[in-house]
């Protein structure tokens, strides 16, 4: 389906996003090559469902949460220690927020 690639954060503190998308996976990687975490998801837009893994198999986060062509809402981690992710999509423009209300 095809590729994304992003910046999540500023030019000091930010991560850049690379990406794969068919269509039930995203894959790729976020941030660099020593400081950067691996991205695979699956997801089915009929269901409305993605989860996977973001990070490695030691040092990662679970993925889990609900799907649609211009929105997405999961939980990266687990409800003690996780954050909320939020993005919606217009035309070629994602916005959203990571983390909580404050």
């Amino acid at each position: 389906m095809g590729t994304v690639r992003a910046r999540v954060g500023g030019a000091i503190g930010g991560y850049d996003v690379q990406a794969t998308v068919t269509p039930t996976t995203i894959a790729g990687r976020i941030g660099g090559v020593f400081s950067g975490m691996d991205i695979n998801l699956t997801y089915n837009l009929a269901a409305g469902s993605i989860e996977g893994r973001i990070g490695g198999l030691f040092w990662g986060q679970d993925v889990s949460g609900q799907i649609s062509s211009s929105h997405l809402s999961v939980r990266i981690g687990g409800t003690l220690a996780g954050n909320d992710l939020t993005l919606s999509a217009t035309g070629n423009n994602i916005t959203g927020r990571c983390g909580g209300d404050v």
